[in-house]
């Protein structure tokens, strides 16, 4: 199998008739679903009033879901308005901390002023205990596993049974009355570097409010950005060249 598949090929002096660049990777589709304020809206009435918290900070912080389901008490600063990312949720059972996805993902990420009562309330009503207490325990105090978190979406049959109308009130079950049910909890964190490039960022600000090492995806949020800005331009002229404004 190595000759085969060498640079060399099974046949010496001539190139390997199975060498194909990009052979042995599909292409990924990028996926394009955002939130919108009034989904949000809906999302944030329907879902368990202690993971409201979860899905504001999976908007404006921009946070990995791992690195939420990982976040403890001292790891809030409301004086600064800061979460100090350190760790995640590995998903391994023997070792089910690590440190965040990358270097860069290892930062103080600012927190939006208007969502400091919010963490206050959170902190007061769902995550009360030491510093090393969980902002989202499950049940069994541990890690909230995302499958508890996502829960059953409306409809679905489970163990044979039809799940009810209010499901879990979980993640599934807020897409799905928010009209939305293709939405990913990941996508929260584009719809956030989303409205951030619109507002005007830079690759590397957004870069870095996503805590990745490389600029792919801020450069992909950019370039969405100025699409839109293409689009809002060209109403722009019709409103111009049509009058009536």
């Amino acid at each position: 199998m190595t000759t085969a598949t060498s640079a060399l090929g099974p046949l010496a002096g001539q190139p390997n008739p199975f060498a194909i660049r990009g052979g042995g990777a599909s292409p990924t589709k990028l996926r394009e679903e955002l939130a919108t304020a009034d989904e949000v809206e809906v999302m944030l009435a329907t879902i368990r009033p202690e993971w409201r918290l979860l899905v504001l900070l999976g908007l404006w912080t921009g946070l990995r879901y791992s690195e939420i389901a990982e976040l403890r008490r001292g790891d809030v600063d409301l004086a600064r308005a800061v979460l100090r990312i350190r760790r995640a949720v590995s998903g391994d059972k023997e070792n089910p901390v690590k440190g965040p996805k990358s270097e860069a993902g290892v930062r103080d990420q600012r927190v939006p002023t208007f969502l400091v009562d919010d963490i206050r309330k959170h902190l007061r009503e769902h995550a009360a205990g030491a510093k090393g207490s969980l902002l989202f325990p499950a049940q069994s105090g541990g890690h909230l596993a995302p499958q508890t978190f996502y829960g059953t979406a409306p409809g679905a049959k489970r163990r044979g049974r039809v799940a009810s109308s209010t499901g879990s009130r979980g993640w599934y079950h807020a897409r799905t009355a928010a009209g939305h049910p293709q939405l990913h909890f990941h996508d929260l964190r584009a719809t956030g570097a989303t409205l951030l490039a619109q507002q005007g960022a830079t690759e590397a600000e957004i870069q870095e409010f996503l805590g990745d090492s490389t600029p792919q995806a801020a450069q992909r949020y950019v370039r969405a950005a100025r699409s839109r800005m293409d689009m809002l331009t060209d109403r722009l002229n019709n409103l111009a060249t049509e009058g009536g404004w």
